[in-house]
């Protein structure tokens, strides 16, 4: 669970801490000042290595000229929105209010929301090369 740090606790700075078993944690240290992943699972661990190595086998066909170049902006957009929802997905599902002309009441699931990263990340590249033909 994460929460507000008010500056005050073990992490001596502000910020978002995580809770373990009632004790505040900063997130990205284990308690003995070393830096650890300890916050993310290992799904997240391995999807968003895999979405990285996605994007950067389609940035490098980018590079190399193999996509037509008027769709090489577009692509890069994609991939990067596809990294942003999946890399992100509980700060983006989280988003209510005022968005765009409307008003969102409730969050959206995390998991939807880096399942449409997924989609944006396979599904651009996919539409490049059918329009490129």
């Amino acid at each position: 669970m994460l929460a507000a740090n008010d500056g005050q606790g073990d992490t001596g700075r502000r910020g978002f801490v995580a809770e373990t078993r009632g004790e505040p944690r900063d997130s990205y240290s284990n308690g003995k000042g070393e830096r650890c992943f300890s916050f993310m699972s290992k799904g997240e661990i391995i999807s968003r290595a895999a979405s990285l190595a996605v994007a950067a086998l389609c940035l490098s066909l980018v590079a190399s000229d193999k996509v037509a170049t008027n769709l090489q902006g577009p692509m890069t957009v994609g991939l990067l929105f596809g990294l942003l929802l999946i890399w992100f997905p509980e700060r983006l599902g989280s988003a209510t209010g005022f968005i765009g002309h409307g008003r969102v009441d409730t969050e959206t699931p995390a998991a939807l929301v880096a399942f449409m990263g997924w989609v944006f990340l396979l599904g651009v590249p996919a539409l490049i090369a059918i329009l490129s033909k």
